[in-house]
């Protein structure tokens, strides 16, 4: 009896030495699968990828996708391509080794980038300008380039709205442009858009603007050598008092000469400026011209009282410090600058200091000069002064009468 007593405890203790054995064992097999360290989730080509680093005892690891387990793997990193443009997903992995599960990482959202599709190229006034079509969680787009046929892209700028104008664009290379969205909160960029070509049309060259000899007439005529692959040309033309150019005509690709004869009827001062059109894109500007158009009309005596010659000398310039910043008198209506000047029916349009009349603003008005006796006692050699002078310099009046464009 005390034998089997004897058995019966000594079975009882192997069974409880190789119980905790087992229970000892299992602790510290399980102690080695630990957190899988350097967790990252981030947008990648088609994917949103997801990458760990390796835990030691691991032979697989279980992927969980929105709080559902969704893949089993063996590697340390897997790309999810069951990700749709706009949606949030969370993530987060743990190690196994058969029945065996390690501790999770913690969970990481991620919101997967759309591709973005480019909308137009269109050449604008001072390069290509691109613009394409907003994706959600995106905080800024970049925009790249690469010369047709060749895959080395460039950076050509980057921004937050929708469309950006590469000025750098070299006229007559063709290029290819793509878009890339990118999200600062993940760190990481989206898929690029598909590339789209368009070629920088060349500006027209040898441009020229002419006024007609006549003035009277006062038309313009502009000359310029055609633009290879251009389609039809733009001509825009600014009054010197317009804040910017307008369009006032489009020709056929067969025509490199335009005659402006809008202008008769309003004398000024013109720039002109001719462009290049293939399709809906449009070259950089020529170069700038300038033209005057002031009428001439012939000066003229009046006698409105006996004894008094009032002589009209008509003066036509434009407002802008570049062309009109002012005219002596004395190099046109005197000798030696002797005369008076009366300036009160100037109405604001013109101003008088030193003997320098001065644009104000745009307006007609008139300036009186009283020529006294002293100046035209000194004037009487018709042949060396000319006509003109010597009447001007012996009458007892001149009006002015200015016109400021």
């Amino acid at each position: 009896m005390k034998t089997s007593k004897k058995i019966i405890s000594s079975v009882l203790a192997v069974i409880i030495v190789v119980s905790a054995m087992a229970i000892s064992g299992f602790s510290a097999s399980a102690a080695t699968l630990k957190k899988p360290s350097g967790f990252k989730v981030t947008n990648a080509n088609h994917s949103i990828y997801l990458q760990w680093n390796k835990v030691s005892g691991a032979k697989k690891y279980q992927i969980y996708k929105n709080s559902k387990l969704y893949k089993t793997v063996s590697s340390v990193g897997y790309k999810d391509y069951t990700v749709t443009g706009g949606q949030t997903y969370s993530y987060k992995v743990r190690g196994i080794n058969g029945s065996k599960k390690g501790t999770f990482t913690s969970t990481i959202k991620s919101t997967r980038l759309n591709f973005t599709v480019i909308t137009s190229l269109e050449n604008a006034k001072s390069g290509i300008e691109v613009k394409w079509v907003a994706r959600t969680s995106v905080t800024k787009y970049i925009v790249e380039r690469t010369v047709y046929g060749i895959n080395s892209y460039v950076k050509v700028g980057e921004t937050t709205g929708l469309s950006l104008i590469d000025n750098t664009a070299v006229p007559g290379t063709t290029y290819t442009y793509r878009v890339t969205c990118y999200n600062s909160t993940t760190k990481s960029s989206s898929t690029v858009s598909v590339g789209v070509k368009v070629t920088r049309v060349l500006p027209v060259t040898g441009f020229s603007a002419n006024a007609a000899v006549d003035r009277k007439t006062r038309q313009v005529t502009l000359k310029w050598t055609g633009s290879t692959g251009a389609e039809s040309y733009n001509i825009y033309r600014q009054k010197i008092t317009d804040e910017d150019f307008s369009k006032i005509a489009t020709v056929a690709s067969t025509h490199t000469a335009f005659i402006d004869t809008d202008i008769i009827k309003n004398p000024s001062a013109y720039r002109y400026i001719v462009t290049a059109v293939a399709g809906d894109s449009e070259s950089v500007n020529s170069v700038e011209r300038f033209v005057q158009t002031y009428s001439y009309e012939a000066s003229y005596f009046d006698v409105p009282n006996e004894g008094v010659r009032n002589y009209h000398v008509p003066l036509f310039f434009n407002v802008g410090d570049e062309y009109a910043e002012g005219q002596y008198l004395a190099d046109y209506f005197s000798y030696n600058g002797f005369f008076e000047v009366d300036t009160s029916e100037a109405n604001g349009v013109v101003s008088v200091e030193n003997n320098v009349i001065k644009a104000l603003q745009p307006g007609t008005c008139k300036v009186v000069l009283t020529v006294p006796e002293t100046v035209r006692s000194l004037i009487t050699d018709e042949e060396t002064f000319g006509d003109d002078l010597v009447a001007l310099l012996t009458s007892r009046k001149v009006i002015l009468e200015i016109t400021v464009l």
